[in-house]
């Protein structure tokens, strides 16, 4: 009786989105390259909880659960989270209208508890030719470099795990202040071992941020 239930649900849900679908080609006469281009510029809908954290990202209607809030985007206000992990951002109340509202990277302290390994560290600038990890800047690409002694540390590179971290995340925050961040680069510690070196594609002036990253090896130099 149960699954009769779940199907006949099921069925009523494809029912509606095929009305909408007809209802949809009928106001654009058929046009179905007019509808696409419709569709594409559709507000979007965020849902989130209490401390935005976000649930659902959605131009179509969803089952709503009831801890969920929900604010209206536009497609160009949400485009910072295409192709990111969720978990990162969050929504914010604007402190100036308590009826907008905005999506922002979520703080570095939110996102890791603040202990001897999971807390993030600066990576100072050193001319030091001993180093665990090595980060730079060259050429607009971020590289990251392993030592030879952490490359010969592992014997299964696609096993490999630093403290428990298969990936290996660096944060590039406002000048010395962690709090603010504003992009994220992140390889994978296998691939890091596999290379030696990586460089990453990274925006204009991302060279004047400080660099953050949990100190998964002893030592991290900055070049």
């Amino acid at each position: 009786m149960a699954s009769k239930k779940i199907k006949t649900k099921e069925l009523s849900q494809a029912e509606l989105r095929r009305q909408r679908f007809l209802a949809n080609k009928e106001k654009y006469e058929g046009n179905y390259h007019a509808m696409q281009k419709a569709h594409y510029e559709k507000d979007v809908t965020v849902y989130f909880l209490e401390d935005g954290t976000i649930t659902c990202v959605t131009k179509e209607e969803v089952d709503v659960k009831k801890e969920w809030k929900s604010y209206v985007f536009a497609k160009e206000q949400v485009s910072i989270l295409e192709g990111k992990n969720l978990n990162n951002f969050r929504v914010s109340q604007n402190p100036n209208d308590e009826n907008t509202y905005y999506i922002e990277l979520r703080p570095i302290d939110s996102l890791y508890v603040r202990s001897e390994d999971s807390f993030v560290h600066l990576i100072e600038y050193s001319k030091s030719r001993s180093f665990d990890i090595k980060v730079g800047f060259k050429q607009d690409k971020f590289y990251i470099q392993a030592s030879n002694k952490i490359k010969k540390k592992y014997k299964d590179i696609k096993s490999a795990t630093a403290k428990g971290h298969k990936d290996l995340v660096f944060y590039f925050t406002s000048v010395n202040d962690p709090h603010f961040m504003i992009f994220m680069i992140k390889t994978t510690l296998s691939e890091l071992l596999e290379e030696g070196t990586i460089y990453k594609d990274a925006p204009k002036d991302l060279d004047r941020c400080s660099v953050y990253s949990l100190k998964l090896f002893d030592k991290y130099v900055r070049t």
